[in-house]
């Protein structure tokens, strides 16, 4: 999950989002339970300041304003890891239930043919956040490597850190941003998501992680310090608690 604010000085209630466009969206039903999903659609009127969101593995939305609307909008993304085509009731599936995916794909923008950067994780997720073809600065496998194996080419670590990501641009344009969820572009220094554009962090830096960190060891960090208490045993629940969270603040 990723989740962003725009800093002090913006409008101080974000206005009504009119339609959303989903492009890569995944089983967030199975997830998260409909009262959570209810929360985080619901507009919240309280907040100071015009957010930024990424659910890192569950689903990719965003949000537009009319044509001339002058004020920063609230922007939701969602993204869903590994998820297939036809993966939701709304393109197909007889097998798993999306009621509330379905629902925001009758109520806006759903785009058919929205195709990823990559058919894995790392550059799929290097592509979403520099908005570039990750071919064209030589991000083409997942990072699951250490230094021994990259000795001579450290670059190839993360993302490289001559990229911009949408954290960047969007803090540069007055917003506070933040992370929640998976990261998996990179461990070492000048990697970190508080390095990349994001001011806040929750989650693992790693690709993969389990489901129930208190039932054994885990990476799950925030800010660099690692999480000692879980209000959620499930982690996916635990995430959504932390991203609605940090838009209260």
């Amino acid at each position: 999950m990723v989740v962003g604010f725009a800093t002090p000085g913006r409008p101080p209630h974000p206005p009504q989002i009119t339609g959303t466009s989903l492009t890569q969206i995944g089983a967030f039903e199975t997830l998260v339970s409909p009262s959570i999903m209810n929360q985080i659609k619901t507009p919240r009127p309280e907040l100071s300041s015009s957010p930024f969101i990424a659910l890192a593995f569950l689903m990719f939305l965003t949000a537009w304003l009319p044509f001339g609307y002058s004020r920063a909008p609230n922007i939701i993304i969602i993204l869903a890891d590994d998820m297939g085509y036809g993966d939701l009731g709304v393109t197909g599936t007889t097998q798993l239930r999306t009621p509330h995916l379905d629902q925001l794909a009758r109520s806006g923008v759903l785009c058919t043919e929205g195709y990823v950067a990559s058919a894995v994780c790392s550059p799929s997720r290097a592509g979403l956040l520099t908005g570039r073809d990750p071919r064209r600065f030589g991000y083409e496998g997942n990072l699951n490597k250490g230094d021994s194996k990259y000795a001579t080419r450290p670059e190839l670590l993360g993302l490289p850190p001559g990229e911009l990501t949408l954290g960047d641009h969007l803090r540069s344009a007055g917003y506070a941003t933040a992370l929640i969820g998976k990261w998996h572009q990179g461990i070492g220094p000048g990697f970190h998501p508080n390095a990349r554009g994001f001011d806040y962090f929750c989650g693992m830096l790693g690709g993969s992680h389990s489901y129930f960190p208190t039932q054994a060891p885990h990476s799950i960090e925030r800010n660099g310090s690692p999480v000692t208490a879980f209000p959620d045993p499930y982690l996916t629940d635990f995430f959504t608690t932390e991203g609605l969270a940090w838009m209260q603040q």
